[in-house]
């Protein structure tokens, strides 16, 4: 789990601090916003209570922020932007499953 984590802030980081600076496209953009969401998702998989949380709702972030990216700049057919808008629906309701979850212990 450890190492896990580390391969993930690992990669994060290199998104954040190299990878969307240097995207100059908006396929670039929505191809790293994307792969943040599913490596803040990994953790989310990992993790538990608030860290868990938090890892999700980075996820989360990230999806939104690939999904705008690619409504406004990709059309609708784009290889990237149709799988990019399942995995948020994907997320959306994998949270929705757990939060319902927490509701009924």
């Amino acid at each position: 789990s450890k190492e896990l984590e580390s391969i993930c802030a690992d990669i994060l980081a290199l998104i954040a601090d190299k990878l969307l600076h240097n995207a100059d496209e908006a396929e670039g953009k929505v191809f790293y916003h994307k792969m943040a969401g599913d490596y803040n998702r990994y953790l989310s998989e990992i993790r538990v209570g608030e860290r868990r949380q938090q890892a999700s709702d980075s996820a989360l972030d990230s999806y939104e922020e690939a999904s705008k990216i690619a409504n406004a700049d990709l059309p609708p057919t784009h290889p990237i932007g149709q799988p990019t808008r399942a995995t948020i629906a994907n997320h959306t309701a994998a949270e929705a499953a757990v939060s319902e979850g927490k509701a009924r212990r």
